[in-house]
């Protein structure tokens, strides 16, 4: 992906060929980043547990039924119940 179209993610990027785990800083890049056309976007990821999932869901229930409901639904989709 060119830096362009990286940029328009809104999301932090870096190149691939970066060996450190580093993000784009734009004070801090040359030509060679500019025609570079191995940027990747950050994807975030969020790992949790069925029993970290059942706390929040308890929280919920105390204050929001409806979300308590609705999470109960998401929980379902996610650890194939």
């Amino acid at each position: 992906m060119n830096i362009i179209d990286a940029v328009k993610s809104g999301k932090r990027i870096r190149r691939s060929s970066w060996k450190s785990k580093d993000y784009w800083n734009p004070l801090n890049f040359d030509l060679e980043d500019i025609l570079a056309t191995d940027w990747e976007i950050e994807e975030r990821k969020i790992e949790i547990t069925e029993s970290e999932f059942d706390e929040i869901i308890l929280e919920v229930s105390k204050t929001c039924e409806v979300y308590h409901l609705a999470l109960i639904k998401v929980k379902e989709r996610l650890f194939d119940k």
